[in-house]
């Protein structure tokens, strides 16, 4: 016979079990950071052949033409969106032993979940200048250091939480 049984005492367990131990702030950054290096580095390895060069104020700079930074929009939003719906980690977090995943299930997020995670520092980073983008997003993500759970907005938004894969 089986040990299983279906007393509402079990359940009751399960849903007030601590959550899985929260990875560190270092942790995520270096996921967010190597994934940054991998969205950059193809953009840049696709958009190279495309730029031009101009004349500002007697300078030579070079100029993307604003299909391929719509290109790389794209290109970072089905990197981020895509890897955590799919598996709940990306290039970046594999790495580092780290996984996204509902905060509620613990399961790995949904698309809509994935795509809201990802929205508000993916559309805040392009909407402004590199510079001010990149100021705007480390904001974002370091919400986290105030947070007892070290969600940060994006998880909120989600309802995710980043836990480590190693000690879950």
């Amino acid at each position: 016979m089986d040990d299983v049984t279906d007393d509402p005492e079990d359940d009751r367990e399960l849903e007030s079990a601590p959550p899985p131990p929260k990875p560190s702030m270092g942790r995520r950054a270096g996921a967010r950071v190597l994934d940054a290096i991998i969205v950059v580095g193809v953009s840049i390895a696709i958009g190279l052949p495309f730029t031009e060069e101009v004349e500002v104020d007697g300078e030579t700079q070079l100029r993307l033409p604003v299909g391929i930074i719509v290109a790389g929009f794209l290109l970072a939003l089905i990197y981020e969106v895509g890897c955590v719906a799919w598996r709940g980690q990306t290039p970046g977090k594999i790495t580092l032993g780290l996984r996204v995943v509902d905060v509620h299930t613990g399961e790995k997020p949904t698309w809509g979940q994935a795509f809201r995670r990802w929205a508000l520092p993916g559309i805040l980073s392009y909407a402004f200048a590199a510079q001010l983008g990149l100021i705007i997003s480390a904001v974002i993500y370091a919400t986290g250091f105030f947070d007892p759970e070290g969600r940060n907005w994006p998880d909120k938004i989600a309802r995710t939480r980043v836990v480590d894969v190693n000690r879950s």
